[in-house]
């Protein structure tokens, strides 16, 4: 029997380059338009395996961590709406203080300008009638 000789590691290693290059290229193919990638594969007459999610894969710690990233996920959702449902609790709250204060501001405004325009009116009133002049 004859030794079979090895290829070399350079050889070997831009083969594989290629061949992986040739699956991603397929892959995004396949994912774009399955009619070109049909058409290319049976014109290369290639043999194109897709790959089983993990979820689909039938053992038990593929099947284990599918269901554990599907029970963080279910988690994940209800943990966000319950917080978005807070928010929205806090939001309506703190804009009927908002508007309460805001009401409560205009009120004391107007309480201010009534205030200075009393004053006003009152000191222009007694500078007329004590005859004080208006020039200086």
């Amino acid at each position: 029997m004859g030794l079979r000789k090895q290829k070399p590691t350079w050889l070997t290693h831009r083969i594989w380059l290629i061949i992986n290059f040739r699956r991603k290229c397929l892959r995004l193919l396949r994912e774009r338009d399955s009619d070109a990638f049909e058409r290319v594969i049976k014109e290369l007459k290639i043999a194109y395996h897709v790959q089983k999610q993990p979820e689909h894969v039938k053992t038990r710690k593929a099947w284990a961590e599918a269901q554990l990233r599907a029970r963080v996920e279910q988690e994940k959702e209800r943990r966000l709406e319950e917080l978005h449902q807070r928010f929205l609790t806090e939001k309506k709250e703190r804009s009927e203080e908002m508007e309460k204060r805001r009401q409560m501001l205009k009120k004391e405004q107007q309480e201010v300008c009534q205030s200075v325009h009393a004053n006003l009116l009152s000191d222009v009133y007694f500078k007329i009638h004590e005859g004080v002049d208006w020039a200086g």
